[in-house]
């Protein structure tokens, strides 16, 4: 499945802010879940959840990743980054925090989209330091 430039300009980077956020929960119905799992001696622990929006008559939707109880490193250039369908977009997210829930906004994606993991990915290392695989929710 290809992904449309819509879809890549939908994601946007915002600086490291504060250490906590506490995003409200989001809307949608519930299509995946998964914990992380820490990597390259680096913990990130909580679990993540993708919500499925609002879709249009060509079933092209808008999802919420949510990162609920996450604790990770407080480095600067961590990164959000999801794979579906086999890929990982060259779009992500700059984490907004270390600590907290927060919520992730996705939009131009097919409903039929198979998402598989998110990881915290530090751009400064190159490397992931933690990774959720993720598992559909019947």
């Amino acid at each position: 499945m290809v992904f449309s430039a819509a879809f890549f300009a939908s994601c946007s980077e915002v600086n490291l802010g504060p250490a906590t956020i506490n995003d409200p929960a989001p809307s949608g119905s519930l299509v995946y879940q998964g914990n992380f799992a820490s990597f390259n001696g680096r913990t990130v622990t909580g679990e993540v959840s993708v919500y499925q929006g609002s879709c249009s008559a060509t079933l092209i939707c808008n999802f919420t990743v949510r990162l609920q109880s996450l604790s990770a490193p407080a480095d600067s250039g961590l990164q959000v980054v999801p794979t579906i369908n086999g890929v990982s977009p060259t779009a992500t997210f700059t984490l907004r925090a270390s600590t907290g829930n927060q919520n992730y906004y996705y939009s131009e994606i097919p409903s039929a989209a198979v998402w598989t993991t998110i990881s915290i990915y530090s751009a400064t290392e190159n490397t992931h330091f933690g990774i959720a695989n993720l598992n559909k929710v019947q």
